[in-house]
């Protein structure tokens, strides 16, 4: 917290009249008061002025970072003011409410939480149920209480220098938009200073944003302006194929709990860009034609995922910005510590609410890939710290993607599958894969998650990708709940250092259903060897697996098998 406490008040207090003057000018305006508005505008620069003299007097990083946001709110001003001058009413107006203003707020919202807020457990806990008034995006508000939004979807390209991917990915998203939907264009100029600007103002987007200095605000700038029922971000080394748009859309629009959906786009781990057969190209024009023979609805090809990274991603514009399930928008500004995993992050906020995270592996996208944040001196590791310190997991824990070497051997083809147990499954994406490969294999819809853990911090997670979860003490816990059968039990772990872990898998063997499928995930090889001699007919799957929070790596041995009967 900061020392200087009568200066963070009066700090806070400016910047609230800063965003006062910001309405005042705005009511100038629709008067057609512009001499008024001018003046107010001129008293503004001054006030922006002194408070950046004032913080780079100033030690910490929350100082420094009002400097730059001073900058951008100063140079952003100043161009309203030339459009005053021009009598460019129109093009000042907009700049105003959907630059200026949520700058400002930004601003006012990020530095009462360092000034005031803290390290101080029970304000931050209080302060957290009431922001999300602090980061509401009114137009959505409004678009639900009146069941009309003023349009279908915000379409919103994020760019920071690289202006040959930039001029590719805009016109390929102009000539995607759907023609049967009303959509708003938003370009985000984060920084560049290779003509982007002036190659935006060309285009005549419906919003243009240009932030002087990359300060992380064109990551969560654009939910604060979208007036659509729905956003889509996208990145500037993204192309987007013909029908993708459309074909997101749908999908989004048939299930309220999907809050986020992203198709398949090459250059991206989390087995999120594996390149279809269907799909192969040398060019542009090649791509567009083989993404367009592919594009196609296919409900069973829209899986729901722990996580989505996200160059391209559709989102439910109300529980990004507005809902007190997510609190997702005041989240993301408070966590703007890092550029590292803002899209872990975005997953994060939506599967804790219970809200899906789906991957449309139905539609594909091209994505050249580290076009839009650039060359950055963020330290990777550092991110990771950041992130474990703020959400109580680290980014890539145990469970966030489902392991390939298991489901190249294990085949979900069970379509009477009713029920599945998982089991200290981490973030548990191999018991949701199973679940999704069913759907997508049989068409079973109806088979129930039910996951089990005897590591509380990863109960939020696995409350919102489960049909049921539970979070328990030992294993004598765990047999003592347990009711009804299985059709499939994946077991990750936890065993290790259990001296009675035989008598565990026996027990756990009993509830597993007639040609139910039993799966042991061990450290412990003896663990595995020992399954092995126990039941007829098992695989074993020997794979990687990187460690949270560990620059190393650690055989994980996986053995998995059929019911059966025992070996004498």
């Amino acid at each position: 917290m900061a020392e200087n406490q009568n200066l963070v008040t009066n700090i806070i207090e400016m910047i609230q009249t800063f965003i006062d003057a910001v309405f005042e000018i705005g009511n100038y305006f629709e008067q057609k008061e512009l001499e008024k508005g001018y003046r107010v505008g001129l008293d503004l620069v001054e006030a922006l002025q002194a408070v950046k003299k004032v913080s780079e007097q100033e030690e910490g990083d929350k100082w420094k970072e009002l400097s730059i946001r001073c900058e951008n709110c100063f140079t952003s001003l100043k161009e309203i003011l030339t459009m005053i001058k021009e009598e460019e009413l129109e093009k000042a107006e907009r700049k105003l409410e959907f630059e200026l203003l949520p700058l400002l707020r930004i601003a006012y919202i990020r530095f009462f939480y360092f000034g005031k807020i803290k390290e101080n457990p029970q304000k931050e806990v209080s302060f957290l149920e009431e922001a999300v008034e602090l980061s509401k995006n009114y137009y959505i508000e409004q678009g639900k209480e009146q069941n009309r939004y003023k349009y279908d979807i915000t379409i919103c390209i994020i760019a920071y220098n690289q202006l040959d991917y930039t001029k590719l990915c805009v016109e390929h998203v102009l000539e995607a938009i759907p023609r049967t939907l009303r959509c708003e264009l938003v370009l985000i100029n984060h920084g560049s200073t290779d003509g982007t600007k002036e190659y935006f103002e060309q285009i005549q987007p419906e919003k243009q944003i240009d932030i002087k200095i990359n300060s992380l605000d064109g990551f969560v700038i654009a939910p604060f302006v979208a007036e659509g029922e729905f956003l889509l971000i996208v990145s500037n080394d993204v192309i987007v194929s013909k029908n993708a748009i459309d074909l997101m859309v749908q999908c989004i629009k048939e299930d309220p709990q999907i809050a986020c959906v992203v198709p398949l786009t090459p250059n991206v781990s989390n087995l999120q860009g594996i390149l279809p057969k269907e799909i192969q190209y040398k060019d542009i024009e090649e791509f567009k034609k083989a993404a367009g023979h592919y594009n196609r609805r296919n409900q069973r090809k829209e899986e729901n995922r722990v996580r989505l990274l996200t160059p391209i991603c559709l989102v439910r514009t109300e529980y990004w910005t507005n809902s007190k399930k997510t609190k997702a928008l005041i989240e993301m500004i408070l966590g703007m510590g890092t550029a590292m995993f803002g899209d872990d992050a975005l997953s994060l906020y939506f599967r804790r609410a219970g809200y899906k995270n789906v991957l449309i592996k139905g539609v594909y996208c091209h994505h050249f890939g580290s076009k839009t944040v650039g060359k950055t001196e963020h330290d990777f590791l550092a991110g990771r710290t950041f992130f474990y310190k703020k959400y109580g997991i680290d980014a890539w824990e145990k469970g966030f993607c489902w392991s390939p070497s298991l489901f190249q051997k294990l085949v979900c083809e069970k379509a009477d599958a009713k029920r599945i147990l998982g089991i200290n499954g981490g973030l548990g994406s191999n018991a949701l894969k199973i679940k999704e490969e069913l759907k997508e294999r049989t068409g079973n819809r109806e088979v129930k998650l039910i996951n089990y853990t005897m590591e509380r911090r990863f109960f939020a997670d696995l409350k919102g990708i489960s049909d049921e979860a539970y979070s328990i003490e030992n294993w004598e816990k765990l047999l003592d709940e347990l009711e009804g059968s299985f059709d499939y039990i994946l077991l990750s772990g936890g065993l290790e250092k259990e001296s009675n872990y035989k008598r565990y898998i026996n027990q756990l063997y009993q509830y597993l259903e007639k040609d139910g499928v039993i799966i042991v995930q061990s450290s412990e090889k003896k663990q595995v060897d020992w399954f092995e001699k126990q039941y007829k007919g098992v695989e074993r799957v020997e794979e990687q697996e990187f460690l949270c929070c560990k620059d190393q790596t650690q055989t994980q041995y996986i053995a998995f098998c059929k019911k059966v009967e025992r070996n004498p």
